[in-house]
């Protein structure tokens, strides 16, 4: 193997692990070029440099061609003299719901399944690292790409040398650390691309340039946030409340005018994600900041833009949804200054449309349940208890608080409870648990973000309540550099 690509392969990996290799780590092994060089490169440095260290190389069968769990055999014996650990994890289709030949996109699909199930063995096995083989040619064709959609400094910053996993996790944060995907090949070059691109006249050298220059002003933006971050906490002017996912904010007149309007965007970004229930929330930015993409949009309607227009302008409220969350921006007086208040709060579900529904099978097991990730903003999970055992089994409904559908069984629940009612505008959207009755208006037991259970049901079941973490902020602060 070519030493001077090795020797760039080295210093990526001290780069992403300044104190040595993890003791386990995971390879995306398909057995194409890219994830054999990988394989190939790790496996060398770890005689060298970490030996101990425990390699797994995972190999996806995906069940859709006849001898394709025989191939990934072969890559298997491929990979057995560098002394790699292989798996095979085998996709399971349910052809009863879905015809593989009748899909529009089954790269799509089948991408999305093979990212769930890499996960779910990395969980199982404790591996927190799996690294993939994507080269220097893959992030100029990111590049690319991200500048014909439009994208902002943050998405044409491309791909980080460790970012988060492509997947919603099966796990909080505080009960298991989140799987990191690892890229160390980003800077290493691939001959065949190099001849494509010049024939196509591109300057390979330009662009790793630009991506550069991106790369220096996105540091400069993250260190302006982390300063605004810390001043709106020393004055107290940033509340956040978990338990009904509501967040507000006192903003000055002097911040607006001391911050890059991008910090500002993304400032709101990054803190509203805690709340907001939107599935694709990290390919949203530019909802907020239609200013900052890359090519310029005859919008002007930024978070900022609206800030500066309430503060310095008639002062007039706003109110509009974005991120599936609830604004109100009003003007505020502060001992003279010129301020403007920010409320925040989830859209509320109306009571005509499907509700996100999650259903729990409880037992007298005294087990916990699986953890479950309800509505893309918190996690939950419950238990019987040895106490009060429950005969047969029970289901539990979780479903978002809606007024309309609620207010009743709530009054009743409260019945039971200290303390006196919540308004429903504060009630709205928290995670309701409910006794199944074949509805999503049956017998409230709990509101777990409230920390209340039904008084017959507390003695017979525990709950457990852990909000959504906030915005992974992995996203490559230090980064390899381009050879």
């Amino acid at each position: 193997m070519n030493r001077k690509v090795f020797d760039v392969f080295s210093d990526n990996i001290v780069k992403i692990f300044p104190h040595g290799l993890p003791r386990r780590v995971g390879i995306s092994l398909s057995g194409g070029v890219d994830s054999m060089a990988l394989t190939s490169l790790l496996s060398r440095y770890r005689d060298e440099y970490n030996v101990g260290v425990e390699i797994v190389a995972l190999t996806v069968n995906h069940e859709y061609r006849k001898g394709s769990r025989q191939e990934a055999e072969e890559v298997g014996k491929l990979v057995a003299p560098l002394n790699v650990q292989h798996k095979i994890i085998d996709l399971k289709w349910n052809l009863d719901s879905v015809e593989l030949h009748q899909l529009g996109n089954f790269e799509r699909l089948a991408r999305t399944k093979r990212y769930q199930h890499i996960q779910k063995y990395c969980y199982d096995y404790d591996i927190q690292h799996l690294f993939l083989g994507h080269q220097l040619e893959d992030q100029v064709e990111t590049f690319l790409l991200r500048l014909k959609q439009n994208s902002t400094i943050f998405g044409m910053r491309c791909m980080k040398d460790i970012s988060s996993y492509p997947s919603l996790p099966l796990y909080p944060s505080s009960v298991k650390p989140p799987i990191k995907i690892v890229r160390p090949m980003l800077n290493i070059k691939k001959k065949r691309y190099l001849l494509i691109l010049q024939r196509t006249g591109s300057s390979l050298q330009h662009i790793l340039q630009v991506i550069s220059e991106i790369e220096s002003f996105q540091q400069s933006i993250y260190s302006s946030l982390e300063e605004l971050r810390h001043e709106l906490n020393r004055l107290g002017q940033i509340w956040y409340d978990p338990a009904t996912f509501r967040l507000s904010l006192l903003l000055s007149g002097q911040i607006l005018k001391r911050y890059h309007p991008l910090v500002i965007n993304r400032f709101f970004y990054e803190e509203c994600y805690k709340i907001s229930p939107l599935k694709s929330y990290h390919y949203k930015f530019t909802n907020l900041d239609v200013e900052s993409a890359w090519v310029k949009s005859k919008s002007t309607r930024s978070i900022y833009s609206i800030l500066k227009r309430v503060v310095f302008g008639k002062g007039h409220p706003e109110k509009f949804s974005l991120l599936k969350l609830n604004w109100e921006i009003s003007s505020y007086k502060d001992l003279g200054s010129d301020c403007v208040n920010v409320s925040i709060s989830a859209a509320k579900y109306h009571a005509n449309q499907p509700l996100p529904m999650i259903e729990l099978a409880l037992g007298h097991n005294n087990e916990w349940s699986e953890w479950v990730f309800f509505d893309n903003r918190c996690w939950i999970r419950i238990k019987t208890t040895d106490e009060f055992p429950i005969f047969g089994h029970a289901t539990i409904k979780i479903v978002p608080y809606v007024p309309k559908l609620h207010s009743t069984a709530y009054n009743m629940f409260m019945e039971s409870q200290p303390g006196n009612c919540l308004p429903n505008k504060i009630l709205t959207n928290i995670p309701v648990l409910l006794l199944d009755d074949l509805s999503v208006t049956g017998k409230i037991l709990g509101l777990p973000s409230l920390g209340m259970i039904d008084t017959y049901w507390k003695n017979r079941i525990q709950v457990e309540f852990i909000p959504k973490n906030e915005f992974d902020q992995i996203s490559s602060r230090k980064s390899i550099s381009s050879n």
